[in-house]
């Protein structure tokens, strides 16, 4: 799978041995502008909401093939960027009946954790949509 966007750089997702377990893994490999060749792969990803009710993407990550054990903040911009395009692309993949619909499971709406699911789900979509007008 190779991306074509052209505000991200180009990469590639390849099987990658890691020597330590002996397992093979999918990699992601930059194949094109300031990181080309760069080597790595994910591991835990999650969103956390900011004081300011946005959402933000964390992830953790292991470079491949490199003594350097941390990227620079512009190559961890990249790769939160790669991540989103590879998730999105996935997302579109999946038919929408096989979506989870948060609005018609049955709970209690009063419950505060729901409400605040609720938010969070609102807030996104909102944030979805104003994204979709600037592009």
């Amino acid at each position: 799978m190779e991306n074509q966007t052209p505000t991200l750089p180009k990469y590639e997702m390849i099987d990658h041995e890691n020597p330590n377990d002996e397992l093979i893994n999918t990699a992601i490999k930059i194949t094109d502008g300031e990181f080309e060749g760069t080597l790595y792969r994910y591991g835990k990803a999650f969103f956390q909401q900011t004081e300011d009710a946005q959402m933000i993407m964390k992830f953790e990550y292991e470079l491949l093939e490199t003594e350097d054990q941390q990227a620079s903040p512009e190559l961890i911009d990249v790769m939160g960027d790669i991540l989103v395009h590879i998730l999105e692309s996935k997302l579109a993949d999946i038919p929408v009946e096989k979506r989870m619909d948060y609005d018609i499971i049955d709970i209690d709406e009063n419950d505060e954790f729901v409400q605040h699911i609720k938010d969070l789900k609102e807030e996104a979509d909102k944030q979805r949509a104003e994204s979709s007008i600037e592009d």
